[in-house]
């Protein structure tokens, strides 16, 4: 026992009267001097009580290579580490090179120390030791190889900094000392929590690593970027805590045509890559163009069908007809998606729309409409004409009444008086010809030939 913590451990038989044989477990508490029972059947052997001492000891550690530039982290694993001490991680240059440095190492629990590598005069080789400050060096048990390399090698930066989710990328990892060929097995590892993948990489010069990175398949992150080398870690020369590299969701189309009416309602979905449910609040949709010559733009919510699909309603357009352009964007951060497709796949065409035709038009601020031989102007409600000079509306007029005049049919020109209002002239009945002056014309709208 040794203050709130014991350790309990069977006794074989005896086989001297004098001696019991204990086999005991590890000590998974700080080092200290513990007391020793004896018990025999749970009661204490009265005259056998003793004192033993449990020691700090380290046994092995998770780097063999660190950079000339420090910044790498040392996991030192052994027994008995009290987290109230103060440790420290001791290099010493095996060839006298330079002069040995020194890092302070913490206690993470009572079988693990953690140090950060300093900053060493040149590349080398380090011999390294672990103290408790003031009660000298912690043994090392068993001998094992304690060598470190220090390499030349650091890192500063990568280009670029963001790729797309869900797909291969290739980036660049600048610094110094690459070590080409052989001696180098360089690799970028990008986490997010409990998110991870690895890239290998190479050195393509001595400042410069090539590396070729498969799918992230976890969605949108900002994944903190670490360089090994052998496994050990590069050290990161920028002056910075740590190096993000952003996974960003794409799109590059959508399954319908782009076009619909000023009044919404059309139907979307957007194919893309790295979509994912709990992203920056949801994603949307937005169009952007021109009402009354200034910017606008109008959004919708969209519900995420997939990792590699959203579904929207192309929102109402408040202006007249026109092409607008699409994209798509993260709610909360307000932040538009990249798109990868082809040139002119985000756009959005709204077109006009019409429902109710009334007469004689009484507006005002729009020129006279000549009546024309048939003597009556129509006006026509809708959503989204353009008023812009030579828009080219019109209305045509086809008989009803296949049998009595056939697939007559007359265009009248029509004018936008507003977004909402078209006026136009009824042709005279007559054109339809003599026999049809009882019979329904059919009115539809064009523009440029179109309906």
């Amino acid at each position: 026992e040794c203050g709130p913590f014991s350790l309990v451990a069977a006794a074989s038989p005896p086989t001297d009267p004098t001696e019991l044989l204990c086999v005991l477990g590890g000590w998974s508490w700080a080092a200290c001097s513990a007391s020793v029972t004896v018990l025999e059947n749970g009661a204490v052997v009265a005259g056998m009580a003793a004192t033993m001492d449990w020691t700090t000891a380290w046994s092995a550690m998770d780097q063999t290579f660190v950079s000339v530039v420090g910044g790498t982290p040392i996991e030192i694993v052994g027994a008995g580490f009290d987290a109230g001490a103060s440790y420290k991680c001791v290099f010493r240059e095996v060839d006298a090179l330079f002069a040995d440095g020194e890092a302070p190492a913490s206690a993470l629990t009572s079988k693990k120390l953690q140090c950060v590598s300093p900053p060493f005069p040149g590349a080398g080789t380090v011999a390294l030791s672990v103290e408790k400050v003031g009660a000298g060096a912690v043994p090392k048990i068993p001998a094992f190889n304690d060598r470190i390399a220090v390499t030349s090698d650091g890192w500063s930066s990568i280009f670029p900094s963001w790729v797309v989710s869900g797909e291969p990328f290739n980036l660049t990892v600048t610094g110094q000392g690459f070590a080409q060929g052989g001696d180098g097995s360089y690799s970028l590892v990008a986490r997010e929590g409990a998110d991870s993948l690895s890239a290998p990489c190479e050195a393509v010069s001595a400042t410069s690593l090539r590396c070729a990175g498969p799918p992230w398949t976890f969605g949108e992150a900002s994944a903190t970027v670490r360089v090994l080398r052998g496994g050990s870690e590069v050290g990161n020369t920028a002056g910075v805590p740590s190096i993000s590299l952003f996974f960003v969701a794409s799109w590059s189309v959508s399954d319908q045509a782009r076009v619909g009416p000023v009044t919404g309602g059309t139907n979307l979905t957007i194919r893309g890559s790295g979509f994912a449910e709990t992203t920056f609040g949801g994603y949307g949709c937005r169009v952007s163009g021109l009402v009354g010559g200034s910017p606008a733009t109008a959004e919708s919510a969209a519900t995420l069908t997939g990792a590699s699909s959203l579904w929207c309603l192309v929102p109402a357009w408040p202006g007249e007809e026109q092409r607008v352009s699409l994209s798509v964007f993260r709610i909360l951060a307000q932040s538009n998606i990249a798109f990868v497709g082809p040139p002119g796949g985000d756009v959005f065409d709204y077109v006009a729309s019409w429902d109710a035709v009334s007469m004689p038009y009484t507006g005002t601020g729009l020129a006279a409409v000549a009546a024309g031989a048939g003597g009556t102007i129509l006006t026509v409600r809708g959503e989204g004409f353009s008023t812009a000079p030579g828009a080219g509306h019109e209305c045509r007029f086809e008989c009803g009444d296949a049998a009595a005049c056939g697939s007559l049919a007359v265009r009248s020109n029509a004018t936008a008086a507003d977004a909402q209002t078209l006026v136009c002239a009824a042709p005279a009945w007559a054109s339809f010809g003599a026999s049809s002056s009882h019979s329904p014309a059919v009115l539809t709208l064009t523009r440029g030939g179109g309906v």
